[in-house]
């Protein structure tokens, strides 16, 4: 079952934008609270400095008039300003009306309490101020609409929106790019590792490291350390192993020969001693693709220009005598100045593997063709027979070490495709099986690059 990882920039970016969008919704909500009680202070001292101003004015008008009256300007549009509607006054003397602005009317009999109120008139809310000086009997009362404080806290609220509309990307961008550096260590980590060679178990340099990633950076080293240790243990166990298997095998062989030359043409013994000398070269085959692995997997690989045309013609030079015994037709298509980088000697075995592996299980008077290609897609050399081929369900497992197809008839070790598969992957590239048409086995080597 796939597990798909979440990425941590995308996290680390997404928790950045929710605090800076909190935050941001938090000083909002703090500055408008803020704004609020300010502009209220602000315009109610208007309003406060406003209704004493009438005092002293209407004081000073009464006294000049004798009847008590105070005789209004008629108001001239000219002169008019948009928020001249939304400001009114009244004043009273001795309980009676002695003036106000044209757009008190809509007050009606409406008699705001001393002080600081909040009045509805036709649907909108009105702050009210009524200073009552008791000395002169005179009630100064100052109105104003909310609208211009509603309208004033928007203005406010804007110029906070606008900037912050360009701020709250640059910072997300910020955090992104920032990111992005700060992660820079682990791609540049993944990188190192991703293009090590399959046999290079050999420290990650830690200097330069943060200490963030210092602890894993460690015990990835202490990982390559115990996989080398344990990879050299069993490379040497197998070379050790198939050392001592040559000399009694060579000695079986030998007394074979022998026993095979004493009896003659025994008709009773003449299958029996085939059979041991086909197990003994089975056996004797398997001991020295073991060691040749061993020494391949042991020592550093080259990397030099390889032409892999006249590789491939001296492979298939080497493998007719083998073909034609078994009146097999061996073709080598192979377009020219098709050159790899890689370790020449283990391109021959890897070659070598799979020709041989399609001689053998290639019917005879079959066919085998070896094909070197070079396109837009890459350099791959191909191996197609046309014998029985391998089922989809083993096509990966023949690829494993030592396994063989259940009811095989042809002798085998179970290596061949193993040892050409690790090869491929000592030179980044990749060993597929699929089916021939009509019938039969298609290798590909694909190698990475153009």
């Amino acid at each position: 079952m796939s597990r798909t990882g979440y990425s941590l920039r995308w996290r680390i970016v997404a928790l950045v934008s929710v605090l800076v969008l909190l935050l941001g919704l938090v000083i909002g909500a703090l500055a408008l609270v803020g704004s609020w009680h300010e502009i209220e202070e602000v315009y109610d001292a208007q309003l406060i400095h406003a209704a004493k101003v009438l005092r002293q004015l209407t004081a000073h008008e009464l006294a000049e008039h004798e009847n008590g009256a105070v005789d209004l300007i008629p108001d001239t549009p000219d002169l008019g300003y948009k928020y001249e509607q939304n400001i009114a006054f009244r004043i009273w003397r001795d309980g009676e009306p002695v003036t106000r602005s044209t757009n008190a009317i809509a007050f009606g009999d409406l008699h705001a309490p001393p002080g600081l109120s909040d009045q509805s008139i036709n649907g909108d809310k009105w702050r009210f101020f009524v200073y009552v000086d008791t000395n002169s009997a005179i009630t100064v009362e100052t109105a104003e609409k909310y609208a211009i404080r509603y309208e004033l806290v928007g203005y406010l609220l804007l110029g906070l929106l606008i900037p912050a509309s360009a701020f709250v990307p640059a910072v997300l961008l910020a955090v992104w790019f920032g990111t992005s550096r700060g992660l820079r260590p682990l791609a540049n980590l993944s990188g190192n590792v991703d293009r090590r060679d399959i046999n290079d178990l050999s420290s990650i340099e830690a200097e330069h490291v943060p200490r963030e990633i210092d602890s894993l950076v460690r015990a990835l080293n202490r990982l390559f350390k115990r996989l080398d240790e344990a990879l050299v243990r069993e490379r040497d166990f197998t070379d050790n192993a198939a050392h001592e298997l040559r000399t009694p095998l060579a000695a079986i062989k030998t007394q074979a020969q022998a026993l095979r030359a004493r009896i003659g043409d025994a008709p009773q013994c003449r299958e029996s001693l085939a059979n041991l000398a086909a197990s003994i070269d089975r056996a004797t085959n398997l001991v020295d693709k073991l060691l040749a692995f061993s020494r391949l997997q042991k020592e550093a690989l080259r990397r030099e220009p390889v032409s892999l045309a006249p590789l491939l013609a001296i492979i298939v030079e080497e493998a007719r005598s083998n073909a034609a015994a078994r009146g097999q037709s061996l073709i080598l298509d192979a377009e020219t100045d098709v050159v790899v980088e890689g370790d020449i000697d283990a391109l021959a075995m890897m070659v070598r593997n799979l020709v041989d592996n399609a001689i053998k299980y290639t019917p005879d008077a079959g066919t085998i063709r070896v094909t070197l290609r070079s396109d837009g897609t890459g350099r791959s050399i191909e191996v197609r027979d046309n014998g029985p081929g391998i089922s989809d369900e083993n096509k990966e497992r023949v690829l494993e070490r030592f396994y063989r197809v259940a009811g095989a008839d042809n002798p085998g070790s179970g290596l061949g495709l193993a040892i050409a598969r690790w090869i491929a992957e000592c030179h980044r590239a990749t060993l597929s099986l699929s089916d021939a048409k009509p019938s039969g086995l298609a290798c590909t080597i694909r190698f990475q690059g153009t």
